[in-house]
């Protein structure tokens, strides 16, 4: 499909306003689903151009409006002289947007403007390593008029973007640069940034957008690298105290267990901590492929060993419930390490695998932006960790209650052993 709206683009043919109704309502089915792109980028760098190219050969008199019954692509156009100002306005998705050209800054004394809005196009165009599009993506065209043919000291367009997301902060006036498929501010400036709306002014015609960021993102990302750096060491020191005390902690069977559950929390989460920081490095790349295969396993094992974390937590709470209740029933180290096994490494296997086969052919495992697993609302792949962990956390938190409970009101007749009690506790 992209490839049959390229050749309309490009074949130069006179288009009238039922051909462009027909082709705005195929773009917009198009660009509302984004999963059914295979190189998003490309595609929608394509659609754009041709889009462009289109509404340069659309004929009609006075006025155009194709708004009705399409969704997620507005055209508004007009034929103007070189004294009138050119203004349109839109609205999407809860989303406004305008575009304003003064009187006096266009070229001929008539000029037919089209003007489209897009608002699923800043999920589907090229995105920038810092910054994300935080607002309609508008294209505005003038018929048998080039960038080239400008005055580049007279012209001036002005937009105004409703912000998608007011949280972002530092926004940048851009434009697509087609050719080369990225985000340029050359020739824009920002003339206003409110609560709502960003305000851009340029000096040439083409795609243009908002980019934003988050506001301490550089401050934040420090951070996150110095405290995954502390903890890392502090790991490191951990596993080397506890491998030289080790011969003078496991005198007996609860002591052993819970050693080894604690060797392999630490070592989990020094895996998981190794796999963050390559993923956070790939994180740039990822936003130019999100598909990249680096990214997907950086994720698949900073989501496999972050989950085997947790559930090392709950066979140390299962320990602890086992030999603080059951204290007549005395199983085998053997028996006890296979269990503990199984369930700190088998369990979160089993949940990254069955978490990857499902979601993986689709394109859903791994977030656009992060190398992180995908936080879509649609399919919601990020509830594979965050469910097993926060029911761990609950798991273990009745476990506390039930042993705190059981060591202040020891049970009438009961002899417990003290020095398990004390290797517990």
């Amino acid at each position: 499909m992209v490839e049959i709206i390229s050749n309309i683009g490009n074949s130069n043919a006179t288009i009238t306003k039922p051909m462009m109704e027909d082709l705005l309502q195929t773009v917009d089915i198009m660009v509302n689903n984004d999963t059914a792109w295979t190189s998003k980028e490309d595609q929608s760098v394509t659609v754009l151009k041709s889009i462009e190219n289109v509404s340069k050969n659309l004929q009609f008199n006075g006025s155009i409006a194709i708004n009705e019954s399409i969704h997620n692509v507005q055209l508004f156009g007009a034929v103007v002289d070189k004294r009138t100002k050119y203004e349109v306005r839109f609205l999407m998705a809860g989303l406004n947007g305008s575009v304003t050209i003064r009187n006096g800054s266009l070229p001929r004394d008539s000029n037919k403007v089209v003007s489209i809005a897009y608002s699923t196009m800043k999920d589907l165009a090229p995105q920038n390593k810092s910054k994300k599009i935080n607002a309609l993506v508008m294209s505005t065209v003038i018929s048998d008029v080039s960038n080239e043919d400008l005055d580049k000291d007279i012209f001036n367009i002005t937009m105004t973007f409703t912000k998608s997301n007011e949280s972002l902060k530092n926004p940048d006036c851009v434009w697509l640069d087609l050719d080369n498929k990225k985000w340029t501010n050359s020739g824009c400036t920002v003339l206003d940034d409110s609560e709502k709306e960003v305000k851009c002014s340029c000096n040439h015609l083409t795609s243009f957008s908002n980019l934003m960021g988050e506001g301490d993102a550089e401050f934040l990302a420090i951070i996150t690298y110095v405290g995954i750096g502390v903890s890392i060491l502090c790991l490191v020191i951990t596993l080397i105290i506890e491998s030289v005390v080790w011969r003078s902690v496991i005198k007996n069977k609860t002591s052993y267990m819970r050693h080894v559950c604690l060797v392999n929390i630490c070592v989990t989460l020094l895996i998981a901590d190794i796999w963050f920081i390559i993923g956070a490095a790939l994180a740039p790349m990822s936003n130019a492929n999100p598909n990249l295969a680096a990214c997907a396993t950086a994720t698949f094992f900073t989501f496999y060993f972050y989950l085997s974390l947790f559930f090392w937590m709950l066979v140390l709470g299962l320990i602890l419930f086992y030999r603080l209740i059951y204290i007549l029933h005395d199983m085998s180290r053997r028996i006890m390490m296979i269990i503990a096994f199984t369930l700190g490494y088998g369990c979160p296997l089993l949940i990254a695998v069955v978490t990857v086969a499902s979601t993986a052919p689709n394109g859903t495992f791994v977030s656009q932006k992060i190398c992180w697993l995908s936080a879509d609302i649609k399919t919601k792949t990020f509830l594979a960790f965050v469910i097993p962990a926060l029911t761990i956390v609950f798991v273990n938190f009745i476990i506390l209650i039930v042993v705190i409970c059981k060591l202040l009101r020891p049970t009438i007749g009961e002899r417990p052993r003290q020095e398990e009690r004390q290797n517990l506790v």
